[in-house]
């Protein structure tokens, strides 16, 4: 058995925090199920450290990896699920910490499904790995087997580089939008670096443009032409950092310029290119108040840096253009809910929190005329913009079908099916359509069919809530001439027919029936606490999906009033 002095256990303590901390900054960073820290002396640590050698490994499905690596993996997500049930690994990055060829341990990213991790999540895993190896050479810096010794001045300045890549990387997580990043790389900058000024500049056409806080009282963001007349815009034209050990060093080959072009006070500067692939996006200014000399040992921090940066900017240009087109998109093919005469009806549609996940997801409600109407919600399989346009064509056929003949709900699913077939509609989707008839008495009936999809709810006038069970049947676009079937139901006065996609209920490696459960718990208690429709709506939605939604939800609730209305002639 391996013993250790009172000292190794301290490194020991402190080392086990550094792994600590790397697995969730990388898990946070890279949105990934787990993630390990695997040191030399960890078992089957072996086959990492050799796979590793020669520089990062990145497999977006572990299918034909070699037995030994995958075993190690396998190992690696035991421990990382720290006695509980680890989860199969089919994706994994793995990068070395430290140098390659020689690497103190191995901090991996994985996932149980396959993943297109692409080289963004590389490049943020290998940074990480970059402050991993220098809090661990600070961890345990003298006498222990197949680590290198440092001299003190040498692991303060690991310590301080890597708390400020772990600060840096911390805040960047949380970043919303490229101006939060400017301010993360400024504080960063300020506190760790001892600079007296940062600015970051992005390119805008023919132009810099200075990223400056949003909102209301922000100032107009500043403006510089791109030309190579001053050291902003040279970097970024020639992807080449620049360095001066005092301001005046720069006037000297730019002329006199103002505090814009190159940072107030006339002390040391260095202008970093802020790249995304292959393209300069900009460029990243540090300026200190003193004249200094910046060692090339302290360089990769800073190109660090500006690598974290233009991570960072580069995920929430793509994010935010995403947002900007799904907004565009969702507003296109969610429609106006139309008023349908002697019901009440609220509609919600509520997006992933996922990044990468569009909405195939809709509702729809079709007036007939005679106090008849049409509710349909329905969910097309697939996550992308494919799933977002059949989605749309699926919503303006169904519609179309629904106005021309007045047929029941499985005819006009079954009409569905053939129609896909003969316009080319790809995909293919779980729906549930409903048809409702307001009667005299103030009931409604209503005859709904479904294909594929979770089953309907009732909320009755006194709190209680049902599911409205059938034998599942098939979803649209798998087969045409499949059987369909209608189903009854009557609602008294005050009764609440709710439709919803699977989001709202479904959880992974969760049965059904808890979600059903989940739903109509939620809806018994809401109902005794409001009778509007719209609140009790949005409280079941928070109730259920709260601030994250793993997958889209589209709901439809569609009430018949508690005082009796005539159907509309």
């Amino acid at each position: 058995m391996r013993t250790r002095g009172s000292g190794e256990h301290r490194d020991v303590d402190v080392e086990a925090q550094v792994r600590a901390r790397y697995v969730r900054l990388a898990r946070r960073l890279l949105r990934c199920a787990a993630a390990a820290v695997v040191l030399p002396d960890d078992a089957d640590a072996a086959p990492l450290l050799a796979a590793v050698e020669t520089g990062p490994v990145r497999l977006d499905d572990v299918a034909g990896a070699s037995p030994t690596l995958l075993r190690a993996v396998g190992q690696a997500a035991a421990t990382a699920a720290r006695g509980g049930r680890p989860a199969p690994v089919r994706a994994v990055i793995a990068v070395p910490v430290g140098r390659s060829g020689t690497p103190r341990g191995v901090l991996l990213a994985l996932e149980p499904e396959p993943r297109a991790w692409g080289d963004v999540a590389v490049a943020m895993l290998a940074d990480l790995a970059a402050g991993c190896a220098g809090e661990l050479a600070a961890a345990r810096p003298t006498g222990a087997a197949g680590r290198p010794s440092a001299s003190l001045a040498e692991l303060d300045d690991l310590t301080r580089n890597a708390r400020a890549l772990l600060g840096l990387s911390e805040g960047l997580a949380g970043a919303q939008g490229v101006d939060d990043v400017a301010h993360v790389a400024e504080m960063i900058g300020l506190i760790q670096f001892g600079c007296g000024h940062v600015s970051l500049w992005l390119r805008d056409g023919e132009e810099l443009e200075q990223v400056r806080p949003r909102g209301p009282r922000a100032p107009a963001p500043a403006r510089l032409p791109l030309s190579d007349d001053h050291p902003l815009g040279e970097t970024t034209l020639l992807g080449q950092p620049r360095v001066a050990a005092r301001r005046g060093d720069l006037e000297a080959r730019y002329g006199r310029s103002d505090d814009l072009r190159v940072g107030p006070g006339r002390g040391a500067r260095l202008f970093l290119p802020v790249v995304q692939g292959d393209a300069v996006a900009g460029a990243l200014l540090l300026a200190w108040d003193q004249p200094r000399d910046l060692a090339d040992a302290e360089r990769p921090v800073y190109d660090a840096l500006a690598s974290y940066v233009g991570q960072a900017v580069q995920r929430l240009q793509l994010v935010e253009e995403r947002r900007a087109a799904l907004l565009t998109l969702q507003e296109s093919l969610l429609p106006r809910i139309p008023v349908l005469p002697g019901l009440a009806v609220c509609a919600r549609y509520r997006p992933s929190a996922a990044l990468d996940h569009v909405g195939g997801d809709w509702y729809d409600a079709v007036p007939l005329g005679g106090g008849r109407a049409l509710a349909v919600v329905g969910d097309v399989v697939g996550h992308d913009l494919r799933a977002a346009s059949t989605m749309g064509q699926l919503r303006t056929v169904l519609r179309t079908l629904a106005w021309d003949r007045d047929a029941e709900p499985a005819a006009v699913l079954a009409r569905l099916d053939e129609a896909m077939v003969a316009l080319d509609v790809p995909g293919l989707a779980t729906l549930v359509l409903a048809r409702l008839e307001v009667s005299a008495n103030g009931t409604t009936a209503v005859t709904w069919s479904s294909a594929g999809h979770p089953p309907p709810l009732v909320l009755a006038a006194d709190g209680g809530a049902r599911v409205l069970e059938a034998a599942p049947e098939l979803m649209v676009g798998v087969e045409c001439g499949s059987e369909r079937h209608d189903h009854d139901v009557v609602l008294a006065p005050g009764d609440t027919l709710l439709l919803y996609t699977d989001g709202l209920v479904e959880r992974s490696g969760e049965h059904l029936d808890r979600g059903l459960e989940r739903l109509r718990a939620s809806l018994s208690t809401r109902a005794a606490l409001t009778d509007d429709l719209d609140v009790l709506v949005d409280a079941v939605l928070d109730d259920l999906l709260g601030a994250r939604p793993c997958d889209d939800v589209a709901l439809l609730a569609v009430r018949v009033p508690r005082t009796e209305v005539a159907p509309a002639p």
